[in-house]
């Protein structure tokens, strides 16, 4: 019995160590969530500028959405992508209020090598 105990020991500490490390995000998951949140942030204060600088500016860029009316939406290449969103962005500049928080909820980043997608559900208070 007194063998076994190490064993079990041994054992329950490999099993928590494995099941934190399944909940710990990673590095670049974590910068990934940073940019999404500095990207919405300069969106609604209508800083084009900054929002621009938080995205590859090449024809491998993919953008989908709903809108809140549920009509889907796809831009696909930074040409697009940028055409639509600056003018949104210029145009709801001086009607959003910045302190005014949107809430993005069940956000799944995926990170492959050098590529990487996030995907969530992005709500207003």
């Amino acid at each position: 019995m007194k063998a076994l105990l190490p064993l079990f020991t041994l054992s329950t500490f490999l099993c928590c160590a494995f099941s934190f490390s399944a909940f710990a995000q990673s590095a670049d998951e974590t910068a990934i969530k940073d940019l999404i949140y500095q990207s919405i942030e300069a969106s609604l204060k209508g800083d084009y500028d900054t929002w621009a600088m938080k995205y590859a500016h090449d024809s491998d860029l993919y953008a989908t959405g709903v809108s809140p009316s549920g009509k889907p939406a796809q831009r696909i290449g930074w040409e697009k992508f940028n055409e639509y969103r600056k003018n949104s962005i210029l145009a709801n500049a001086q009607k959003k209020n910045p302190s005014t928080p949107l809430i993005q909820e069940n956000m799944t980043i995926k990170v492959n090598g050098n590529v990487a997608w996030a995907y969530y559900d992005q709500t207003e208070p």
